[in-house]
């Protein structure tokens, strides 16, 4: 047989690094939106976006924060671990 838990824990490994990326990029992503959001409210069309939807910047803050917080590592800093 070959060696079933390590395939299984390469795989998780795979996993957790290509989650980290998403991850990364998604914050990447957001901050980008974020910034035209706030920078851009002198458009017309994002200030009606922002006054139709006045929590929605809160939202994508809170959002990246946890994005950033569990991507970068901050639950390995806090001693919770997987293995």
């Amino acid at each position: 047989m070959n060696d079933i838990p390590g395939s299984v824990e390469s795989f998780f490994t795979q996993l957790e690094d290509l989650l980290l990326a998403i991850s990364g990029s998604m914050a990447v992503i957001g901050m980008i939106g974020l910034a035209i959001m706030y920078l851009g409210s002198s458009w017309p069309l994002i200030s009606d976006w922002k006054r139709d939807n006045p929590r929605m910047a809160t939202q994508v803050t809170i959002g990246l924060l946890l994005l950033v917080f569990v991507g970068g590592g901050g639950l390995a800093a806090l001693g919770i671990t997987t293995g």
